[in-house]
């Protein structure tokens, strides 16, 4: 039997395709980001199956759109988006963020338009894809603290950096600036992309929106 513990990261150490780091480097938060984000859309699909039934009545008034199917399309791109962080060979392209674009735009239509802040709530899973948006946004913020060196965090080498002889200066440290590129866009555009679809959810669901002020 394979042991899910290795005591590997006992000591506040985890490693990547990049090598060692200290579990507090910037390149380790980014990656923690993102698979939280991938859990929260988890529990989004979860909390969708509770009311299949009704989701599958849930209609735009341009085409069908299969939610469950978005939101698992965004999970695989969020396990790649990882793999790339930690080191795994370019492989993530503008097309998912073209797709993205085609899906908000589609859901956009059938919403009326915003003119006021607000709340971050709505009937069941509307909620849930609120709290996913927030933690789009957070990822977002992290992954732009790693790939960008012009950074605080990367201009300067942390103190295991410059003691741990494990540790390899320059072993790919930042994604290619058009896959850097790439996946910025596309956290930018989930986060937009969970919004408009609690808002879509909410509304075909019967929800109000609560306007602030």
């Amino acid at each position: 039997m394979v042991k899910i513990y290795t005591k590997t990261g006992d000591r506040g150490q985890t490693g990547t395709m990049r090598g060692r780091m200290g579990k507090g480097e910037q390149l380790a938060v980014a990656l923690g980001s993102v698979d939280e984000l991938n859990s929260w859309i988890g529990v989004c699909r979860g909390e969708s199956l509770k009311i299949k039934d009704q989701m599958s009545k849930i209609q735009s008034k341009n085409k069908k759109i299969d939610l469950d199917r978005e939101l698992k399309r965004a999970q695989g791109n969020l396990l790649r988006i990882g793999a790339i962080l930690a080191g795994a060979p370019d492989n993530f392209v503008g097309v998912e963020t073209r797709r993205l674009e085609r899906l908000i735009d589609k859901l956009t239509g059938d919403l009326p338009s915003l003119r006021n802040f607000i709340y971050p709530t709505g009937a069941g899973v509307a909620s849930y894809l609120q709290v996913a948006r927030t933690v789009a946004r957070r990822t977002e913020r992290e992954v732009v603290l790693f790939v960008n060196p012009k950074s605080e965090i990367q201009s300067s080498k942390s103190v295991r950096q410059t003691q741990d002889p494990e540790y390899v200066e320059g072993q790919n440290l930042i994604p290619k600036p058009k896959t850097e590129e790439n996946l910025l866009k596309y956290l930018n555009r989930l986060s937009d992309a969970l919004f408009v679809m609690a808002r879509w959810v909410n509304l075909r669901m019967g929800g109000e929106e609560e306007v602030w002020c």
